[in-house]
């Protein structure tokens, strides 16, 4: 990823609200000086641009890299564009598995879905 497209992204992202900087109380109860909002990149060209700089990233640091992991909610939606732009660009197919917040006890239960 060049410094362009990185001060592309940071830039888009502060312009939009998704990366903001302030006084933050976190989940953790810290205190943090910036907070990342995944949320508000869902939309289509958000996310595409999200997944494609994660793609690059992954493809040129990672290429033996077979699953991705999208953690429950918010990383789910990312990690299978994340993998669609992989196999698409870069030629790179990996499985996807996110997580569950509860453990289902029926169907095919567990707190994992997809293929590690």
């Amino acid at each position: 990823m060049t410094e362009q497209s990185k001060l592309a992204l940071i830039e888009r992202f502060v312009s939009t609200k998704v990366l903001e900087f302030g006084d933050f109380e976190l989940k953790s109860k810290r205190r943090s000086p910036y907070f990342f909002n995944l949320a508000k990149t869902f939309d289509g060209s958000s996310m595409l641009l999200l997944a494609q700089h994660y793609a690059k990233t992954i493809a040129q640091q990672f290429p033996a890299a077979t699953t991705l992991f999208g953690p429950a909610y918010k990383g789910i939606p990312l990690a299978a564009i994340t993998a669609i732009v992989l196999s698409e660009s870069f030629g790179q197919n990996v499985n996807v598995v996110f997580d569950r917040k509860e453990i289902k006890d029926h169907g095919e239960g567990g707190r994992l879905i997809g293929q590690l």
